[in-house]
């Protein structure tokens, strides 16, 4: 379904793919005002495979073309892992994508990063962000800064095996990790990050769970170009 900037229904609802995973979370980017949109999910195969694909559309978001695979991880899974990918667009229109994977062993378990230079048609190898610390499913999200740094926050371990989120960015150039930082100190555990940059402010949204008791946290800081 496509919606105004109001929010009235422009459409009903219509398929733009087969094969997505039942319950993975989309990702969606845009570009020339939202002529160009990129949504990237991740697939089911005959197989049980579940790799992640971009998908583009020109017009809108009316069609779009034929699935490309970002990364062949070979993770063979029976159902769905309830943790989809994040897309995010900088000014040169570069793609940037994270996701989390099992793998085919555990060795390879963690969250990942890619990039596209060329539209979505290729993808870089795969970059490791932070390797599993424990056999749980982690949920990853990204956002791109103005100045095109690129943050990535998602969910992991700590010491004492409590699910808390952690942040890492990228800089423009691709080259330069941050350190690992962990932002949540739950005392149960923390899930399902949200990123956003807004005037140079960059923003973490997350729920956390103690017991029956659930709340959502939201973070600030100032970031410079």
């Amino acid at each position: 379904m496509r919606l105004s900037p109001e929010g009235k229904a422009l459409t009903s609802n219509y398929s733009i793919g087969q094969g997505l995973c039942e319950c993975c979370k989309l990702g969606v980017a845009f570009a020339d005002d939202g002529k160009t949109v990129y949504m990237v999910d991740r697939q089911v195969d005959d197989n049980q495979i579940r790799n992640h694909v971009v998908r583009r559309s020109l017009d809108g978001g009316r069609t779009f073309g034929a699935p490309v695979v970002i990364s062949d991880d070979g993770w063979q899974v029976p159902s769905c892992p309830h943790s989809g990918p994040s897309i995010g667009r900088d000014s040169h229109g570069k793609l940037h994508v994270t996701w989390f994977t099992l793998g085919p062993s555990e060795k390879e378990a963690g969250v990942y990063y890619s990039l596209s230079s060329d539209e979505g048609k290729t993808f870089a190898p795969r970059r490791l962000v932070h390797a599993n610390t424990a056999p749980e499913i982690l949920y990853t999200s990204l956002a791109v800064g103005d100045d095109d740094t690129v943050y990535l926050a998602w969910t992991n371990l700590d010491r004492n095996n409590r699910a808390q989120i952690f942040l890492r960015s990228l800089s423009a150039d691709g080259r330069t990790w941050s350190a690992i930082q962990q932002v949540s100190h739950a005392q149960g555990n923390a899930s399902r990050p949200v990123l956003a940059v807004l005037k140079n402010r960059l923003n973490v949204a997350w729920t956390e769970t103690d017991g029956e008791a659930s709340k959502a946290i939201l973070r600030n800081a100032r970031v410079t170009k």
